[in-house]
């Protein structure tokens, strides 16, 4: 058996961080959220790391190294217009 174990370190060019071992989940079931403060363009960055162990005749070893994965979107958040209804 092989088990692997992701990690990621979120970074939302707000200043805001997360570290979590969620893998998140498609719309609309996101599991991964963010919310900004105030419009602009930020750059969010996400680092995945992946690291995990086997188990051979009933001993667990650990897989020597990481895998390290840094990913760069450019987000744009716009302002809403406040909606008054009855």
């Amino acid at each position: 058996d092989v088990a692997l174990r992701p990690g990621f370190i979120w970074s939302f060019g707000d200043g805001s961080m997360w570290a979590t071992t969620n893998t998140g989940a498609p719309f609309p079931n996101q599991t991964i959220t963010h919310t900004y403060s105030k419009p602009g363009t930020y750059s969010v960055v996400v680092v995945t790391t992946w690291n995990g162990a086997f188990t051979h005749n009933g001993a667990v070893r650990a897989i020597s190294g990481e895998i390290v994965k840094t990913s760069v979107a450019t987000v744009t958040v716009v302002s809403a217009p406040t909606r008054f209804t009855k």
